[in-house]
């Protein structure tokens, strides 16, 4: 979304859209947009726009030595068998900050752990959302959540929370606090259920946005996007930016729809990775009347060899509901296991490894809609297997 936001200012932009996030993927695609250059048609004002695994930040601040901005989302407990403790990698992306002291940085000011990497440095800006005080969504205290404060280890305050430990916080032992941001996002009321309305709100402008991407992590990334956007091309107007967002859709498998006319049918695809995704994944599919559901789980070294994280997930809501799971994957033991101890009656599952079989059986289960959940290394054999039994996409 951002580098569509820049191209829309002019700026030409190198990115790598295929996802290859770490440091040989991103020098490839680096070594990919300078290889048929010649040196004397550099191009000062093109810019690369480059995803970076949160693992492979401070390797790359090694070998890259300036950078001009750094954006950071938000920290979530992910792959903890990889990267230890959610602490232990920001301190690890802290020293990679280090490494760049003249960076400016794009901050989620709702996450404490993120907002904390600003603490006592310029140039630095904020994003956040802004709802009604007590408007927590997460029920419980779920691991991998950060409460305590992430410069003095007390107990943070929440006036309200957005999910998980996202939200208005305060320390009352050192006054750290949630900072003021430079775009903050009002949800708006949405009466077709079609995608996503918000406000956004700057110094100078506050523009109402419309998108197909659904989820409150999606207003999230829009809003950190249109800040990062905002700060490199500052004469930027907020309200010419509107068609780009709108016209946005999400890359295969980032909550992908998918249809089948001739068989009444609607499918949705979402990457889920760690705990939060998966319940925010969940609740912006609440209202979508979904009578089948397919978790599909591997643990390739991309995925995490750890799969314990679907113990901290809300699967007590799908118990809950008249929902059939199809768990498939490499662990689709573990996760019907994980299903059978909360509760889902043995006769509401069933256990379908491979991939083109899940897809077979979400088709042929009752009712119209069905949503698959997985993780990345099953994400593309689930996809073709949606083409390769007619599933058209479509913008929600």
């Amino acid at each position: 979304l951002l580098v569509k936001l820049l191209q829309s200012t002019g700026i030409n932009v190198v990115s790598n859209p295929e996802g290859a996030n770490m440091v040989p993927g991103l020098l490839t695609a680096l070594l990919k947009a300078e290889s048929l250059r010649p040196a004397v048609a550099s191009n000062r004002s093109r810019l690369a726009v480059l995803e970076v695994d949160e693992g492979s930040l401070l390797p790359l601040s090694r070998l890259l030595t300036e950078v001009d901005m750094v954006m950071v989302t938000n920290l979530f407990a992910d792959q903890l068998d990889r990267y230890g403790s959610v602490t232990a990698l920001a301190e690890r992306m802290k020293q990679a900050l280090f490494n760049w002291p003249h960076a400016t940085l794009i901050l989620n000011a709702d996450d404490p752990l993120v907002a904390s990497f600003g603490h006592n440095r310029t140039p630095t800006y904020y994003f956040s959302i802004e709802t009604a005080n007590n408007d927590s969504v997460a029920p419980e205290c779920k691991s991998g959540e950060i409460y305590l404060c992430p410069l003095c280890k007390q107990a943070l305050q929440f006036s309200s929370r957005r999910y998980a430990h996202l939200g208005d916080f305060a320390c009352p032992a050192c006054n750290f606090k949630r900072p003021e941001s430079l775009c903050s996002s009002y949800l708006l009321p949405n009466k077709d259920r079609s995608g996503t309305r918000f406000l956004v709100c700057t110094p100078a402008e506050e523009v109402e946005f419309n998108s197909t991407l659904t989820g409150l992590y999606n207003v999230y990334n829009i809003t950190a996007a249109l800040a990062a956007a905002l700060v490199l091309k500052p004469k930027t107007k907020l309200s010419s930016l509107t068609p780009v967002v709108a016209a946005f859709r999400a890359p295969a498998g980032r909550t992908e729809h998918f249809i089948w006319p001739d068989r009444q049918k609607q499918g949705t695809l979402v990457l889920v990775k760690n705990p939060a995704g998966f319940n925010q994944a969940l609740t912006a599919l609440a209202d979508s009347k979904v009578a089948t559901l397919v978790v599909a789980i591997n643990d390739l070294p991309a995925d995490g060899r750890d799969v314990s994280w679907l113990w901290d997930t809300y699967i007590d809501t799908i118990v809950a509901s008249d929902v059939f799971v199809i768990c498939s994957g490499r662990r689709a033991n573990d996760v019907a296991l994980c299903f059978k101890y909360h509760g889902l009656p043995l006769d509401k599952m069933a256990i379908v490894p491979a991939a083109d079989k899940a897809v077979q059986a979400a088709l042929t289960s009752p009712g119209q809609n069905f949503v698959i959940l997985c993780n990345y290394t099953i994400l593309m054999p689930l996809r073709n297997a949606v083409i390769k039994l007619g599933g058209q996409v479509y913008a929600a």
